[in-house]
């Protein structure tokens, strides 16, 4: 009275929904073999690309600006179907909203990539021997301070030659200022009104790239919102400081007889009374000349009598 019908569903393309589907007719015959009717069934399913990123989405966390370095993620690609796929290009997804295009690159490193333009990723279906998936290895540089986020694209063919829907992958991540202050913010506390001692701090200045940095002024961050320009003075004791104009911050990666960090001694004077409260701003060049975004270091106190 009863028997099981094993269906499969196979799609060509995914809807903006990613939503597949179809209508199942069965036609169903008297013992005679005339017509008794149709019996229809509506059947649906989740239609995905045939290839899938690993991980996804990817998450870059913060990416120093102006480091030729950048972050390198590996990328595992992956092939869902049961016939053979050739590889494409990797690019952006230009259709994708997102600001990564214009503030984050990406190379890939073939060197090291198992994926490629023309690599061909075998049946999931057949023996172990078959390449079922493979990586890219993809470095992330920034050039701009602040979020971005964006989206990459994989082309792909099928065994039959036609073009395959791309595969995606969203990406994000911050960027980051080439030089950090420590500490920050730099809290001042109390600083007496008319004292000229002030409040004297060592503020340390740490190269975060991977290539040699040439510091500028250290000056009021102007764009900044604050009061502190009006109420608080701030001068560097280059007797005692080993930071400067001029000075150079060599690359993390070499050897430690290479200056990473360096300090500024820095004294607070204050001829208001209140609270106040500013910002810093260190100029800096690349080793290529290219000025980076300025490193910043809020601060805050009170001024009292």
């Amino acid at each position: 009275k009863s028997c099981v019908l094993f269906v499969t569903l196979k799609t060509s393309k995914t809807s903006a929904a990613g939503l597949a589907g179809a209508t199942l007719n069965i036609v169903v015959t008297g013992p005679a073999g005339a017509a008794l009717g149709v019996a229809t069934l509506l059947v649906t399913n989740t239609g995905t690309g045939p290839l899938s990123f690993s991980p996804s989405p990817l998450a870059l966390g913060d990416v120093v600006v102006g480091n030729s370095g950048g972050v390198t993620k590996t990328l595992t690609v992956t092939n869902l179907t049961s016939q053979s796929i050739t590889l494409g290009a990797l690019g952006y997804d230009r259709t994708a909203v997102g600001t990564g295009t214009g503030l984050a690159r990406f190379t890939v490193d073939a060197s090291k990539s198992t994926c490629g333009v023309g690599v061909v990723l075998g049946r999931v279906a057949e023996s172990e021997k078959v390449t079922k998936s493979c990586d890219f290895v993809v470095t992330f540089t920034v050039s701009t301070v602040g979020a971005f986020g964006a989206t990459l694209s994989l082309a792909s063919t099928g065994q039959n030659g036609a073009a395959f829907p791309a595969a995606t992958l969203p990406f994000s991540g911050t960027g980051v200022a080439p030089l950090s202050f420590s500490p920050s913010p730099l809290a001042l506390g109390d600083v007496v009104v008319g004292n000229s001692g002030g409040v004297t701090k060592t503020l340390t200045v740490t190269n975060l790239t991977s290539q040699s940095i040439t510091l500028g002024a250290l000056g009021y961050d102007r764009t900044a919102v604050g009061t502190g320009t009006g109420l608080a003075r701030f001068t560097v004791d280059a007797s005692k400081s080993t930071c400067g104009v001029g000075v150079v911050l060599g690359r993390v990666a070499e050897s430690e007889k290479v200056t990473k960090s360096c300090d500024f001694v820095v004294t607070f004077t204050v001829s208001t009374v209140g609270a106040f409260g500013a910002t810093l701003s260190l100029a800096s060049t690349g080793q290529n000349g290219a000025a980076f975004p300025a490193a910043t270091l809020p601060f805050s106190g009170t001024g009292v009598k």
